[in-house]
Protein backbone atom coordinates (compact mmCIF):
# COMPACT_ATOMS: atom_id res chain seq x y z
CA UNK A 1 0.00 0.00 0.00
CA UNK A 2 1.66 3.34 -0.75
CA UNK A 3 -0.26 6.59 -0.50
CA UNK A 4 1.48 10.24 -0.35
CA UNK A 5 0.77 12.52 1.78
CA UNK A 6 2.47 15.55 0.25
CA UNK A 7 5.16 16.27 -2.26
CA UNK A 8 7.60 14.97 -0.15
CA UNK A 9 6.69 11.65 1.62
CA UNK A 10 5.85 8.13 0.49
CA UNK A 11 4.64 5.58 3.07
CA UNK A 12 4.22 1.87 2.43
CA UNK A 13 3.28 -0.73 4.30
CA UNK A 14 0.41 -4.00 4.61
CA UNK A 15 -2.73 -2.75 4.83
CA UNK A 16 -4.46 -3.96 8.14
CA UNK A 17 -7.62 -2.52 7.58
CA UNK A 18 -8.35 0.68 5.25
CA UNK A 19 -6.78 3.77 6.70
CA UNK A 20 -4.38 1.95 8.87
CA UNK A 21 -0.83 0.18 7.87
CA UNK A 22 1.92 -1.84 9.73
CA UNK A 23 5.41 -1.02 8.35
CA UNK A 24 8.71 0.37 8.58
CA UNK A 25 9.94 3.87 8.49
CA UNK A 26 12.34 6.24 8.60
CA UNK A 27 12.44 9.91 8.44
CA UNK A 28 15.45 11.77 8.02
CA UNK A 29 15.11 15.70 7.72
CA UNK A 30 18.87 17.42 7.09
CA UNK A 31 18.83 20.29 9.29
CA UNK A 32 21.21 21.83 6.62
CA UNK A 33 18.88 21.38 3.24
CA UNK A 34 15.21 21.55 5.10
CA UNK A 35 12.85 24.05 3.88
CA UNK A 36 11.54 26.20 6.28
CA UNK A 37 7.87 27.67 6.10
CA UNK A 38 7.68 31.05 5.44
CA UNK A 39 6.47 33.09 8.06
CA UNK A 40 6.15 36.88 8.04
CA UNK A 41 5.31 38.72 11.14
CA UNK A 42 3.95 42.11 11.79
CA UNK A 43 6.00 45.14 13.82
CA UNK A 44 3.80 44.43 16.96
CA UNK A 45 5.36 40.74 16.81
CA UNK A 46 8.95 41.66 16.67
CA UNK A 47 9.86 42.57 20.47
CA UNK A 48 8.46 38.91 21.04
CA UNK A 49 10.34 36.99 17.54
CA UNK A 50 13.89 39.10 19.85
CA UNK A 51 12.56 36.83 23.36
CA UNK A 52 11.93 34.34 21.37
CA UNK A 53 15.63 34.61 20.44
CA UNK A 54 16.86 35.30 23.19
CA UNK A 55 15.64 32.20 25.43
CA UNK A 56 16.64 29.99 22.65
CA UNK A 57 20.51 31.13 23.15
CA UNK A 58 19.86 31.39 26.88
CA UNK A 59 19.03 27.45 26.49
CA UNK A 60 21.62 26.78 24.57
CA UNK A 61 24.21 28.09 26.64
CA UNK A 62 22.81 26.42 29.35
CA UNK A 63 23.27 23.08 27.45
CA UNK A 64 26.81 23.60 26.31
CA UNK A 65 27.86 24.43 29.47
CA UNK A 66 26.28 20.71 30.72
CA UNK A 67 28.02 19.26 27.71
CA UNK A 68 31.17 21.00 28.74
CA UNK A 69 31.33 19.90 32.16
CA UNK A 70 30.90 16.77 30.94
CA UNK A 71 33.45 16.90 28.45
CA UNK A 72 35.77 17.92 31.21
CA UNK A 73 34.83 15.35 33.73
CA UNK A 74 34.75 12.24 31.35
CA UNK A 75 37.60 13.24 28.92
CA UNK A 76 39.30 16.26 29.49
CA UNK A 77 39.33 20.21 29.78
CA UNK A 78 41.08 20.58 26.39
CA UNK A 79 38.10 19.07 24.23
CA UNK A 80 35.38 21.05 26.69
CA UNK A 81 37.45 23.99 25.23
CA UNK A 82 34.97 23.88 21.88
CA UNK A 83 32.04 24.11 23.96
CA UNK A 84 33.07 27.36 25.29
CA UNK A 85 33.71 28.88 22.25
CA UNK A 86 30.34 28.20 21.07
CA UNK A 87 29.10 30.04 23.92
CA UNK A 88 31.10 32.81 23.23
CA UNK A 89 29.63 32.95 20.05
CA UNK A 90 25.73 33.05 21.50
CA UNK A 91 27.25 36.12 23.57
CA UNK A 92 28.63 37.89 20.58
CA UNK A 93 26.89 41.65 21.07
CA UNK A 94 27.36 42.16 17.31
CA UNK A 95 25.98 38.84 16.02
CA UNK A 96 22.69 39.68 18.51
CA UNK A 97 22.46 43.06 17.22
CA UNK A 98 23.13 41.97 13.35
CA UNK A 99 20.55 39.48 14.08
CA UNK A 100 17.74 41.69 15.63
CA UNK A 101 18.46 44.12 12.72
CA UNK A 102 17.18 41.52 9.95
CA UNK A 103 14.16 40.67 12.32
CA UNK A 104 13.31 44.30 12.40
CA UNK A 105 13.96 45.23 8.50
CA UNK A 106 12.80 42.10 7.45
CA UNK A 107 9.92 40.80 9.84
CA UNK A 108 10.75 37.10 9.21
CA UNK A 109 10.75 34.62 11.90
CA UNK A 110 14.39 33.27 13.44
CA UNK A 111 13.94 30.09 11.37
CA UNK A 112 14.74 32.53 9.13
CA UNK A 113 16.63 34.90 9.50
Amino acid sequence: MNKTFSDRFVFSGEPIVMGFAVGHIFYYQDILTREFELMDINESQVAGEIQRLKSAMDKAHHDLTNLKSQVTSNIDAKHAEIFGAHQMMLRDISLIRKIEDEKKNKLLNYDEV
